[in-house]
């Protein structure tokens, strides 16, 4: 997916975000915040891809601020709110579709929100925008290898009941983040909430970028990518890289649409949810 006219403005939020999250140090926050948004302005155009730019910016300001993890305190936070969250409501009902969705809701969180946010979605679905749940469901019967693209580090309590409902029919592997990225999940962050061992094999990307790169991705994820028979893939930064790659008809889009590039890319409304096969 390329930029959007939103995306210049997002980009420049993040690293604002992420620069004050990365340092005390006011000349080290003034030096890293200026040369990064230098690069920005440098860097972006209309062929811009967002994740790709925002993964170029945010490991220049690791580099620039000595700060491997801005998003540690914000991530703990954000499990911790939805591991209570989903012990107070009701259970999702084991089928696909009511699976997916329950999958769906904890894609609200984001890093620009605070994780209260979810409250606002959990009892009150509002369906998907754009469905295509039928047409993967009518697939699994002849899926044997399923690779599954986490996202945010809180949506994995959310996550957990689909993995485990495709785990009876198929292989599942769940694909976390090499090293940490904004608030996505790691295998530390998996620890953390409880579920490294509850949630079938366990690999990561390799590298820390915003969705996937191929580029720099593990051979591991790449074989995975190129042999699984289904691959589900949360949130919009796979959302955005992964539509760069030529449609494969495998791919199950899960996500909340949540700026106006999305929406637009995926011709839909703002803060719909989508759940597309391609």
């Amino acid at each position: 997916m390329k930029a959007g006219p939103d995306c210049y403005l997002c980009i420049r939020k993040l690293i604002l975000r992420t620069s004050s999250l990365s340092t005390d140090d006011e000349k080290v926050l003034r030096r890293s915040r200026k040369e990064a948004l230098d690069l920005l302005r440098k860097e972006f155009s209309d062929e811009t891809v967002p994740a790709q730019l925002s993964t170029k910016l945010l490991r220049f300001l690791k580099y620039a601020t000595g700060c491997p993890n801005p998003f540690e305190e914000i991530k703990r936070q954000e499990i911790d709110f939805a591991k209570k969250l989903v012990r107070d409501i009701r259970k999702p009902p084991q089928d696909f579709r009511s699976l997916v969705e329950y999958s769906a809701i904890g894609n609200t969180l984001d890093f620009f929100k605070k994780p209260e946010s979810l409250l606002e979605t959990v009892g009150r679905f509002p369906g998907f925008a754009k469905d295509e749940i039928s047409k993967v469901a009518g697939k699994l019967s002849s899926v044997k290898r399923i690779l599954f693209l986490a996202d945010n580090a809180g949506e994995c309590f959310f996550d957990i009941p689909l993995v485990s409902f495709l785990s009876k029919r198929a292989e599942v592997t769940y694909v976390v983040k090499g090293s940490a990225v904004q608030n996505d999940i790691t295998y530390d962050d998996l620890t953390y909430a409880g579920l490294a061992n509850r949630i079938g094999r366990v690999i990561s990307t390799g590298d820390d970028a915003v969705g996937i790169d191929i580029k720099t991705a593990s051979k591991e994820l790449l074989q995975e990518l190129i042999f699984s028979d289904l691959i589900i893939a949360k949130g919009m930064g796979n959302y955005e890289t992964l539509s760069e790659l030529p449609a494969c008809g495998r791919t199950f889009h899960i996500l909340m649409a949540k700026c106006r590039p999305v929406a637009s890319s995926l011709q839909t409304n703002i803060n719909s949810y989508i759940a597309i096969l391609r």
